[in-house]
């Protein structure tokens, strides 16, 4: 009789034997090439593998779901950040009124920390604009190495066709002077900042110059506005010019999103919100901004308020001359450096 031969499983290649209740993942992770045609088929066979069909089906449905995906993102993007600046308006008409107006500026918890004034003498063939700030560094914020009054004084002039023609800027207070100027020549801008004994000068071309004349051209009234309006923001970063780095311009959309109560200077009146990234402000129907908050790096949120014409305190501000004195931690730190 012919000898029984020993009874083997099937798959018997280097796998480990399993018992009868065991069974082996179909997606447990294995190559085809790594065991051939004829040892896939008898995977395939046993159940350890999917069909080659099954697999194949998948990758096109995982590749279909991940294009869908991609699809509904890249469209959520150019819906939420593309979009809106394709269907942005013009900037609403922009009206410079001759006049002195004030504007108060408080932190989140309302108390003043300044107060901006400005004179406005628009006239046919040239505008100027005049204006003074005057900040308490030590109630704007505790990381300055000074207190006392910041004064910023800034002196704007236009051409008649509100081309910029001239821009001072004077900072006193602090621990040492500030000073930039800018001067037309032709199309270009030449302009020169002063930090205490140090001089740096930065060209602007052509380009530079007109987007510099947007950006700073001065209003007191936006006519026109309307629920559901948006338009574009052109902003420049002045911290770049101070570190000598080219001028950046960003832009930002804002919009008209609704109309809401607002209390002003006592007075319950009807005002346009308006919206930008970092900002708020709400204008009344001659298009007068009353009230803005801003959010700034470092410094968190201010409030600025229309307010009353206060000529005194303005004359008072401008007797400003002493330097603001050292914080008493900033004078320590200053005496260890020393060596005293």
């Amino acid at each position: 009789m012919r000898a029984k031969r020993p009874h083997k499983p099937a798959l018997t290649h280097g796998m480990p034997k399993r018992s009868s209740h065991e069974r082996i993942d179909p997606f447990t992770p294995c190559s085809i090439e790594s065991v051939g045609d004829r040892g896939a088929s008898r995977l395939m066979r046993s159940g350890a593998l999917p069909p080659r069909g099954l697999v194949i089906s998948a990758n096109r449905t995982i590749g279909l779901l991940l294009g869908i995906t991609w699809t509904l993102a890249m469209a959520a993007l150019v819906h939420r950040d593309v979009l809106p600046y394709w269907l942005a308006e013009d900037s609403p008409g922009r009206a410079l009124r001759a006049g002195d107006f004030q504007t108060g500026i408080f932190n989140e918890r309302g108390d003043r920390v300044g107060t901006t004034w400005v004179t406005a003498t628009p006239t046919a063939d040239i505008t100027t604009v005049y204006s003074l700030s005057q900040l308490d560094i030590g109630k704007v914020t505790g990381l300055a190495p000074f207190s006392g009054p910041l004064l910023m004084e800034t002196v704007v002039t236009f051409s008649g066709d509100s081309t910029l023609d001239d821009f001072k800027l004077n900072l006193t207070g602090g621990p040492m002077p500030v000073r930039v100027s800018a001067e037309r020549f032709g199309t270009d801008f030449a302009c020169t900042v002063r930090l205490g004994d140090s001089t740096m000068t930065v060209p602007f071309d052509g380009r530079t110059s007109s987007v510099l004349s947007e950006t700073l051209r001065p209003f007191t009234h936006m006519g026109k506005l309307h629920v559901g309006q948006s338009w574009r923001l052109r902003l420049l970063d002045p911290l770049a010019l101070l570190k000598g780095e080219a001028m950046e311009f960003q832009t930002e959309l804002a919009r008209v999103t609704r109309r809401e109560q607002q209390k002003i200077n006592g007075v319950e009146l009807e005002c346009f919100r308006i919206e930008t990234r970092g900002a708020v402000a709400w204008a009344d129907d001659e298009g007068r901004v009353l009230r803005q908050e801003v959010t700034l790096p470092f410094l968190g949120k201010w409030i600025l308020l229309d307010e009353p014409y206060d000529a005194a305190a303005r004359k008072a501000a401008m007797t400003l001359t002493r330097v603001s004195t050292p914080r008493k931690d900033a004078r320590e730190r200053l005496r260890r450096r020393e060596g005293r």
